[in-house]
């Protein structure tokens, strides 16, 4: 279910080009409105986040907001989707546990 909601976050990221680049740039910064959008992404992710970490399917030692950032920050490179889903399946693909 996190898989699922963390494609959709990055297609609705990445068709915001160039107005989702620009407020990328920002998205960490103190705008209240940056900070409360970025609240409101956590809150909702969080619960299938935990459940994703629960079941194995991300590694203990990343947090919510380490994801998001990386997720944030391959949406902001330039390129077309087609370009970009490979980049972020193979970060996807290291947010497992390793191997037992």
């Amino acid at each position: 279910m996190f898989v699922a909601w963390r494609h959709r976050f990055f297609a609705f990221i990445t068709s915001k080009q160039p107005v989702g680049a620009e407020l990328l740039k920002h998205a960490g910064g103190s705008a209240p409105v940056m900070g409360e959008s970025r609240r409101r992404v956590t809150a909702a992710a969080r619960p299938l986040f935990l459940a994703a970490q629960r079941a194995y399917e991300v590694r203990e030692d990343l947090t919510l907001e380490q994801v998001l950032d990386m997720v944030v920050a391959i949406a902001s490179i330039n390129g077309e989707p087609g370009y970009l889903e490979p980049i972020l399946q193979a970060a996807l693909d290291g947010l497992r546990p390793p191997a037992a």
